[in-house]
Order: structure tokens, then sequence, then C-alpha cells
């Protein structure tokens, strides 16, 4: 398969571009964030300036370049690929502030139910408007009347028309009751977002350490899928801290990363021994991420040199922040989205 290397400007990144793929696609198949929204050539909103070399038009588009674009040599990245090496202008998202918060119509295409408590959800956007995140961020989701909750986005920016929500079947809880019982595929949600900045720093090159409870692990997915597409180097632990067994309903999707990221480890803990026993306290769940916090310590004794990520309900994870900082982490790497929308 032939490909083409694309420089952009003025972030100085590169990425190759394979034959009859557009630039905006491998741009987001390598990890890199652009500014794009319908990705079909109608918006305008990925144009870009060729510098150097030549472009081939791989796909019809609709939108309409003043007579100042063609002159400054404006291009639509959704619609063109490389036909030789290039050099483009165009700007790269570096933060959370740099994304606008987009509300979409979805449409859920599939409801997987990975295990008894819990269900992924898959929405899909318009073709006209995928949603533009980045890895670990959440949105609103939006059912109807009091069925609105917080929810981080379990699936990766690169392929942002398809979107995955862990969802946890909380007692009493009207939201998840509705996921499960009632709500249907080609059914509409509505979403905005995307919110926080709970953010992976692909910039960094230290160890990374990712410690989840239950559905907390769903940025970390994206996260991950993230890092997969960036190809990281650096060592990447992920401890998953679920309440009873068989609690980590990805398990096996996880191991797979093994092969996909060098220095990839994965830990699964459980908080409970009994399968049987679900009632646990918040005491008992306080307990075992303080547990989960001594694992990490046990494997690193030395955290000065990593970044760390906690994701989990606010009142637990202030059950191992302090242990970490005892040992060595520098307050500023370490990362918690203490959620509230389990």
């Amino acid at each position: 398969m032939t490909t083409r290397r694309v420089r952009l400007l003025p972030s100085e990144k590169e990425f190759d571009v394979h034959e009859h793929e557009s630039v905006l696609d491998a741009a987001l198949r390598t990890g890199l964030s652009l500014s794009y929204n319908c990705s079909n050539g109608s918006c305008g909103e990925c144009r870009a300036i060729l510098i150097e070399g030549e472009l081939k038009r791989c796909s019809h588009y609709d939108y309409v370049f003043s007579e100042a674009e063609k002159n400054q040599g404006h291009v639509l990245l959704c619609s063109f690929t490389a036909q030789t090496d290039v050099t483009i202008e165009a700007a790269t998202n570096q933060g959370a502030e740099d994304i606008p918060i987009q509300q979409i119509r979805t449409t859920v295409c599939k409801i997987d139910r990975v295990d008894k408590r819990t269900i992924i959800l898959h929405l899909k956007t318009p073709r006209s408007q995928n949603l533009r995140f980045f890895a670990g961020q959440h949105v609103t989701l939006n059912m109807g009347e009091t069925r609105i909750r917080n929810k981080s986005v379990a699936s990766c920016p690169c392929n942002a028309r398809f979107l995955q929500f862990h969802i946890h079947n909380n007692p009493g809880d009207e939201f998840a009751n509705y996921v499960f019982n009632k709500l249907k595929t080609s059914d509409e949600v509505i979403i905005e977002g995307p919110w926080g900045v709970f953010t992976l720093d692909d910039d960094s090159t230290r160890p990374i350490i990712l410690l989840a409870y239950e559905t907390g692990f769903a940025p970390f997915q994206s996260m991950l899928e993230h890092a997969i597409a960036l190809e990281l180097g650096q060592p990447i632990h992920l401890y998953w801290l679920v309440d009873n067994p068989g609690g980590h309903y990805l398990g096996n999707y996880i191991r797979s990363w093994v092969d996909a990221l060098d220095n990839f480890r994965y830990i699964p803990l459980t908080a409970n021994k009994k399968l049987e026993d679900e009632g646990l306290t918040k005491e008992k769940r306080i307990a075992a991420l303080s547990k989960a916090g001594r694992q990490i310590v046990e494997d690193h004794p030395d955290l000065s040199g990593h970044d760390i990520y906690m994701c989990g309900p606010n009142t637990l994870t202030h059950a191992a922040v302090k242990l970490l900082l005892d040992h060595g982490l520098q307050k500023d790497r370490l990362f918690v989205d203490a959620v509230r929308r389990f």
C-alpha cells in the first residue's frame, strides 16, 4: 500500500496517509486532534492551507471556497489525500479549551449487556456531525424528562461518529433503570459536550499508572485506545478495581492490548471475594481503594517519575491519594476524575 508523509505546521506533527485515505482520516487514526465537524465536505471546518507538495481529491465536497481562500491554497482535509509528501498549515487542538461545546442528536445503534450489572451503550452521530473530544472527557446524555446523566466517553476520539458509554445498574437510579429496561435501538439520545479537563497528557514521556473503580474504567478505555493510535512508548499500568468477582466486564478486550502496546500491564483487583455478596458498604469500598493504592506503591515504591490517573466516585478516590503522594508522586502529575456520575 502506497503511503505519503504529511507534516503539519506550526505544530511540526507528522503522520502517514494511506492511498485513498483522506488527510483528515489519517490524522484522526494516528491520534491527532484537528478542527473538523461533518467530515463529508459540507461544513468547511477542516480547511487548511497546502504549503508544499500535491494533494488529490478523494471524495466529493459541497463547501464553496471564497476567492481569498482559493488564492491562499485552502483545501478540505476530509476530501483530499496526499499524492506526494506534503506540508500543510493546520492548527492542532492543544487542550480541552480548544474543543467547542457541541449538541448532537444521536441514535442508539446497539445496547450491549456485557454482564447483569453493566451495559455498554453504543450511539451513532449523524453523518454530518461527529463529536469532537479528547480521550477522557465526558458528555451529558439526555434521554428526556429527568433522564439526564453525565457519562465519560469510552470510545476513541479517532472514531468520533460511533460513541460508547458504560452504564452501571445502580438500584434506585432512574437513568440506569431506563437504559436497562426501556431504551431501544433507534431511540434518540441528545448529547452535549464535551466537558472536563481529565485528559491524557500525550506529550509526557513519563510512565503512566491508571486506577479505575467499576465503570470508572470508561475514560481509560478511551485513553488506552488513543495511546495505541499515538503509539506511545512509555510503560502503562492499568489497575481496575471492581466490587465482585466477574466484574471486569471487558477483561478479555483489555488483555488484547498487551499485543498492541509494548509496555502495557493489566492488574485486575476485586474488593469482595464472594460473588453472591453485592451489597458492599461505603466503608468496604473505601478500604478496597486504599488497598489498591497499597498495591500500586508495592509495585512502584518510588512514584516521583510517574503520571497517575484515577477515576471513581468522589468519596472513594481520596482513599488512595494521600498514600500515592507520600510515595513521591508529584501533586501536579496526579490527575483525578472524582466523578459524581456513576
